[in-house]
């Protein structure tokens, strides 16, 4: 079965409201395993800043010949209390910002470049998406369609594997329909995200 469609989209700022909010809930719905992640460098990291402290403590209250002087063991013990401060105050919370962000990010270029007409050429798993801008159009890019995706009323993403943490195709739409025939018809693995209606 071929797969040659065309879909195109008037993409403006309310769609890319719709799209930023979707961003959001479906990265949520597939961070768990950034989530995991993050959690196990979490008992990683802690629990070794804990055993520093406490090293440092021991040498300084018990003075064994780990160090010369009440300075490198005081030093030593300083090290890993910012450490350990600096990861749960300043890094997680960076990295969790970071990751808040990553929608608006996303739709970061679109925003600047709206209102234009979109248009995704498939031909079998290629896709070309093409912007009209003031009656001039361009090749934005083109990619394989393959891989896994979560599709969504207004936005379908794309990734390498259910394991990876950022998408590597982002396809806005007007509607859902026909990007969906194209994954059934390319036989994608796809999950629809909650926010379908």
């Amino acid at each position: 079965m071929k797969c040659n469609v065309s879909i195109k989209s008037n993409v403006n700022s309310n769609l890319l409201d719709n799209v930023e909010k979707e961003l959001k809930f479906m990265l949520s719905e597939s961070n768990d395993n950034w989530k995991k992640k993050l959690k196990y460098f979490r008992f990683i990291f802690l629990p070794l800043c804990i055993i520093g402290i406490v090293g440092g403590i021991f040498d300084i209250v018990f003075k064994p010949t780990w160090f010369t002087t009440i300075f490198q063991e005081s030093m030593f013990t300083m090290i890993f209390i910012i450490f350990g401060i600096f990861y749960h105050y300043f890094f997680e919370p960076f990295l969790i910002k970071q990751r808040e962000k990553y929608p608006e990010k996303l739709v970061k270029k679109a925003r600047n470049l709206s209102p234009y007409q979109a248009n995704h050429e498939i031909k079998g798993d290629l896709i070309t998406y093409f912007r009209e801008k003031n009656d001039v159009w361009n090749i934005a890019w083109f990619k394989r369609l393959k891989g896994v995706a979560i599709h969504g009323q207004s936005v379908t993403i794309f990734f390498k594997s259910w394991s990876s943490k950022d998408p590597n195709i982002v396809i806005i739409h007007d509607e859902p329909n026909q990007i969906e025939e194209v994954m059934t018809c390319l036989n994608i693995d796809f999950k629809k995200s909650s926010c379908l209606k």
